[in-house]
């Protein structure tokens, strides 16, 4: 009995013995190769996807195109379930393994399901007998789409993995943008997303003008896109919104698995936290109060929307899902032709809530996080930041309120009492970055025009859906200078001092910011005959990602149409980390040079 329990044990341990040796063979000798096959299967995956979706596969190649797309599924498979199999390869346990690859092995096994029962699914989906190449292209296709779902998940393990030392955290946050423009780009040009021919560069504009939840538009996205290009627009915006280091961080976090301490310096860098663990939890807490707050705007929408404006055959639900994410997003796209001034004359409460949607997304993350602790303990402290944001807040939609309000009676707009305030009140909150529209622009009286481009210019807060300066900078800004003007050394606030770094990085953003919207203006004014003033605004607007436009967008040549996107990409990443991605670092010098004032004033 004791020879047949150690004859049993020595076989487990020589079975583990070897299957550690041909895990550690794997991992040295096929996984290298094996893995470029599976980069490069995943992209052939992708322009298949693509190509039968956005364009037409001719029947002469349909067979090649099954053959092709089986080859990609067993690849597929082999690698998951290879990789499965020679887990020790990656030293650790088989349950660790598991815990870790859950989500890409549950792809894997519904996808071998579907393959292994294709005749089964086939038949019961499409309800018949008849089995045409078309049939089984367009039930592969779901396996292809597992594919992608894996794909992003890998992409995420690989965000949180890579090596961040090499690259600084602003050059990733930039390269993540540029990303999702080229593959927003590559989606969007495929002739099925819209309903009539585009020139590449509108839609490019559109793509960057999404991503960077602008708004500012040459096409009327209602009519010129159809519900699949519009549905890309809307994760486009989403993603712009939240940032795809946000997303790719998160799943990392929360579905792929494990956690590098490169990722989570790199998220701390992002949300400007001050710890690695309140870094983590910040980035649990964006993405939950995101889609809870868009999830409960979507519902009041879809009970407040006007029936009569939505077209026929269009799908209320759609509307209220894309206008709240872009009103959360502060994005500004509408799939009303008019943008809100249909919607404004048949339910004020849409526009509140929309208006709402715009406050939350503009507060910025951490000041809903602080918003949130407060209301659940009352002794919970506000953070300078979230104080500044309050006041300056406070300050802006006071001022504009107050400035329409007024100037609507200067210059006779006749409005009753109640669309006078709801005019004011959209007037303070959407010219900060939402873009949205009740009324026109090209309208108002040139002291309304001049005091919106102080509101799209100072734009949202920082750590938030919005662009512009962001209104902190403008605060350290003004409390500097009073500073200065009083004497004082130290800038003081809540009786708490701004640190150094700040002001500079203030300064610097503002400088810089002024210095881009002079170029894009020069520039633009160069190619374009239009009223000075008309370029101003969209030039501003494009920087501050906030929009709205005197409706020249469409107008605009090819040139000046690539030089807003360059302007709405600096804006939404921020001109300061824009140039921190591009600009190489100076290596630390261990001398000093004299110091000297210099005559400034």
């Amino acid at each position: 009995m004791i020879f047949k329990k150690n004859s049993k044990s020595n076989m487990i341990h020589d079975f583990n013995e070897f299957h550690t040796k041909l895990s550690n063979f794997y991992g040295r000798i096929i996984y290298p190769t094996f893995k470029f096959i599976f980069l490069f299967n995943s992209i052939a995956s992708f322009v298949i996807l693509l190509w039968e979706y956005g364009y037409e596969i001719p029947k002469a190649i349909e067979p090649y195109a099954l053959s092709i797309i089986r080859i990609i599924v067993a690849i597929f498979l082999l690698y998951e379930f290879a990789n499965l199999f020679f887990y020790k390869f990656y030293q650790t346990s088989l349950k660790e393994y598991l815990k870790i690859r859950k989500l890409e092995l549950i792809l894997a096994l519904i996808v071998f399901i579907l393959i292994l029962f294709e005749g089964f699914f086939i038949s019961y989906f499409f309800k018949t007998q008849i089995v045409s190449e078309y049939i089984v292209l367009t039930f592969l296709s779901i396996p292809q789409f597992l594919i992608l779902i894996n794909n992003f998940f890998h992409f995420s393990r690989f965000v949180s993995n890579i090596q961040y030392k090499a690259l600084n955290p602003s050059l990733v946050f930039v390269i993540s943008f540029l990303f999702v423009i080229v593959i927003g780009f590559i989606l969007l040009s495929s002739p099925k997303t819209h309903n009539r021919d585009l020139s590449w560069v509108d839609i490019f504009f559109i793509v960057v003008s999404a991503t960077c939840v602008t708004g500012l538009s040459p096409l009327d996205i209602s009519k010129d896109f159809n519900l699949v290009g519009q549905i890309i627009i809307l994760v486009l915006i989403q993603i712009g919104g939240l940032g795809l280091m946000t997303l790719t961080s998160f799943f990392s976090y929360y579905l792929a698995g494990q956690v590098s301490l490169t990722n989570q310096i790199v998220v701390k860098e992002l949300f400007s936290d001050i710890s690695l663990e309140k870094a983590k939890r910040t980035l649990r807490d964006v993405v939950i109060f995101t889609f809870i707050i868009e999830s409960i705007g979507a519902i009041f929408l879809y009970f407040s929307l006007p029936d009569q404006l939505i077209p026929k055959g269009k799908s209320k639900i759609f509307y209220a899902i894309f206008h709240s994410v872009s009103a959360f997003c502060n994005a500004g796209f509408s799939l009303f032709p008019d943008s809100l001034f249909s919607v404004h004359q048949y339910s004020f409460f849409s526009i509140y809530t929309i208006m709402t949607l715009i406050v939350l997304g503009g507060l910025g993350f951490p000041t809903i996080k602080d918003i949130f602790n407060k209301a659940r303990n009352h002794k919970y402290r506000f953070s300078l930041t979230t104080k500044i944001i309050f006041l300056s807040n406070g300050i802006l939609w006071l001022s504009a309120f107050l400035v329409f309000f007024l100037f609507s009676y200067f210059y006779k707009l006749n409005f009753t009492l109640s669309e006078r305030i709801l005019h004011s009140l959209f007037f303070s909150i959407t010219p900060r970055t939402a873009g949205f529209n009740i009324l026109s622009y090209s309208d108002f009286p040139l002291p309304l025009i001049f005091f919106t481009f102080l509101l799209m210019w100072v734009g949202a807060n920082p750590i938030s859906t919005g662009g512009g300066i962001k209104t902190t900078t403008l605060i350290i800004a003004i409390l500097h200078i009073s500073a200065l003007i009083r004497g004082k050394k130290m800038v003081e606030i809540f009786r708490k001092r701004i640190s150094e770094e700040t002001i500079i990085r203030a300064y610097t953003n503002v400088l810089l910011s002024l210095m881009t919207i002079f170029i894009g203006i020069f520039l633009i004014s160069i190619f374009e005959k239009i009223d000075f003033l008309k370029i101003t605004f969209e030039v501003v607007s494009a920087y501050g990602t906030v929009g709205l436009s005197m409706g020249i967008t469409s107008d605009l040549t090819s040139f000046s149409k690539i030089i807003l996107s360059i302007i709405m990409f600096i804006g939404r990443i921020g001109i300061l980390t824009f140039l921190l991605a591009i600009m190489p670092k100076i290596k630390k010098s261990n001398y000093q040079y004299p110091t000297e004032y210099v005559i400034v004033s």
